[in-house]
């Protein structure tokens, strides 16, 4: 996501906490005929498809942004004591 390539990934569902069809190309586990077209429109409208790898970094850094995710680790934690000492 960081490298905005673009990305095709099964519809897993611990994938799809990562990405959604606005970041990436989905296709469904299993079916070769939806992945084999989803490569084919892939492949034929690359230059279409740019945004995607854009909102894909734009998503990966939101969500994966070690800083920010420190952050919520804290308060987190710190809601957690609030909540015991009362």
């Amino acid at each position: 996501m960081m490298s905005q390539t673009l990305i095709c990934c099964s519809d897993i569902p611990v994938k799809l906490e990562c990405v959604s069809e606005k970041s990436a190309i989905i296709f469904k586990v299993g079916d070769r005929d939806d992945i084999t077209q989803k490569i084919n429109f892939t492949l034929s409208n690359l230059s279409q498809l740019h945004n995607k790898s854009e909102v894909a970094l734009s998503d990966s850094i939101s969500k994966f942004d070690i800083v920010k995710i420190a952050e919520k680790y804290e308060d987190f934690y710190v809601s957690i004591i609030k909540k015991a000492s009362n």
